[in-house]
């Protein structure tokens, strides 16, 4: 619950110059959306605007600990503005590099130093149940705890006020892969990849089967499912096969395991593209559950494709 103190430092906090009508006792906003204009947060609703504009390194990408959020104390007045328009304002009023004419500053309340921003971050995975293409959304709860704002006359003091959520990155694991032979590393693996990711399967303790059937294999910690996202490059064979991971300009941008789960593998013999006896094996994922971390998220069927022999 929201727990709001205010400061009265005169009878009304703001009155005109002329006709003392109040123009406003307190924050008008509602969990408004979070939006970003170069390195400034801000939320705007009507005549009024919110400003937060501190170090980027404080919304980092890994989810808190339950209870433990991240802290970041204000460090100067300039971190954190309020402001009050005379017309409807948008993002254009702080974005453009040459401020507008109008709507024009009413009021400016600006955050003293010593107040604290509380952030929490959730790691939301989504999975669409029919393509499988899962949605990784990284959101940031931005809470101001004991901030003073000032404008040198009157003073706004909140115990506690939410800013609102600030969603910094979205990834989408495709898995969204060619019908295309799959490839091999080495004898315990196949993989398949699309250029940025690259889904994974390593079974050394396993041979493919040799003959006609189906076979099924559990998933486990060391016969697994690996899905990377990567972004800066275009992902080679010889890039998927070292022995590390792709450097500069790569960055890995996602990596889920999993090891719980079934690999169902049918195999049939066939002629193979040198006109050679070859076996081919259709691969599918049976409730795969990919973790990374403390996060997770589950497949109930995946078509991994199919690997041809020859």
């Amino acid at each position: 619950m929201k727990k709001i103190l205010v400061l009265i430092a005169s009878l009304f906090l703001f009155q005109s110059c002329d006709d003392g009508d109040l123009i406003l006792k307190t924050f008008n906003f509602n969990n408004e959306t979070v939006q970003k204009c170069n390195n400034l947060l801000f939320v705007s609703k009507d005549k009024e605007i919110l400003i937060l504009n501190i170090p980027s390194s404080i919304f980092i990408d890994e989810p808190t600990i339950e209870g433990t959020p991240r802290i970041y104390t204000l460090a100067n007045s300039e971190e954190l503005v309020y402001r009050l328009y005379n017309e409807n304002v948008n993002s254009t009023a702080i974005c453009s590099e040459i401020p507008p004419a109008s709507p024009t500053v009413l009021e400016e309340y600006k955050a003293l130093p010593g107040g604290q921003i509380q952030i929490t971050t959730s790691v939301l995975p989504s999975v669409n149940e029919t393509t499988k293409a899962t949605t990784i959304n990284y959101i940031h709860q931005i809470k101001l705890i004991n901030v003073q704002f000032t404008n040198g006359e009157n003073n706004l003091i909140y115990e506690e006020f939410l800013f609102g959520n600030y969603k910094s990155k979205t990834n989408i694991l495709s898995f969204n892969f060619s019908t295309n032979n799959g490839a091999q590393c080495n004898a315990n693996n196949l993989y398949k990849n699309n250029n940025t990711q690259l889904i994974s399967y390593d079974y050394p303790d396993y041979l493919l089967p040799t003959t006609a059937g189906t076979t099924s294999i559990n998933l486990d910690a060391t016969n697994k499912i690996t899905y990377k996202m990567f972004s800066g490059g275009t992902l080679t064979n010889v890039l998927i096969c070292s022995t590390t991971s792709p450097d500069s300009p790569f960055i890995l941008e996602e990596e889920w395991i999993a090891t719980t789960g079934t690999v169902e593998i049918i195999t049939t013999e066939v002629t193979g593209s040198n006109n050679l006896p070859a076996l081919k094996y259709d691969i599918k994922f049976i409730d795969i559950t990919y973790k990374k971390g403390d996060l997770s998220f589950t497949h109930d069927i995946f078509d991994f494709g199919s690997y041809v022999t020859n």
